[in-house]
């Protein structure tokens, strides 16, 4: 994502958006999603804060670090804009 700038983060908030959500991975047809608010990213300068990564133990027994993320309808669209659309 590139950086969010001010003029954009305003017009954001003025048409009712508060979060920011980007697709970090997606598993055969869920995405999941990096969620932040549009006051977090405008803190850290405009610029996107990485999704945590776990480490996670796979059915075939290798073991691999992840991206954690939430799934789209545990997310409030009507104040989440898609990272995608910007």
């Amino acid at each position: 994502m590139r950086k969010l700038t001010t003029e954009v983060a305003q017009e954001l908030k003025r048409n009712g958006y508060t979060h920011i959500a980007a697709v970090v991975k997606s598993y055969g047809r869920t995405e999941y999603f990096n969620v932040h608010s549009i006051d977090e990213i405008m803190d850290n300068g405009g610029k996107w804060l990485p999704c945590i990564a776990g480490f996670y133990r796979f059915r075939n027994g290798s073991y691999g670090n992840i991206r954690i993320g939430i799934i789209g309808s545990q997310i409030y669209w009507k104040h989440t804009i898609r990272a995608s659309c910007l």
